[in-house]
């Protein structure tokens, strides 16, 4: 039961980072662009979430992304 909750800890301190990062590297308003398919897309971020962003399309669809497919940013 010790190494659960160890490794539980440790589990919960990744998500901690990932999210802070996740807020730190893709700010409120910024602009980012995702891979969809072979087409580039982009969306200006409004959320974030655990490991996922909240963006809205240029054809103004809320939409969520996981933070991984995201591959560059305009601040």
């Amino acid at each position: 039961m010790k190494n659960f909750e160890r490794a539980y800890k440790k589990f919960r301190e990744a998500r901690l980072q990932v999210s802070k990062a996740i807020e730190i590297d893709f700010p409120m308003e910024s602009t980012v662009f995702y891979d969809h398919g072979y087409h580039e897309r982009r969306g200006r971020v409004t959320m974030h979430s655990d490991d996922r962003v909240q963006i809205i399309t240029p054809s103004q669809a809320v939409i969520w992304i996981d933070a991984y497919r995201i591959k560059r940013v305009n601040a």
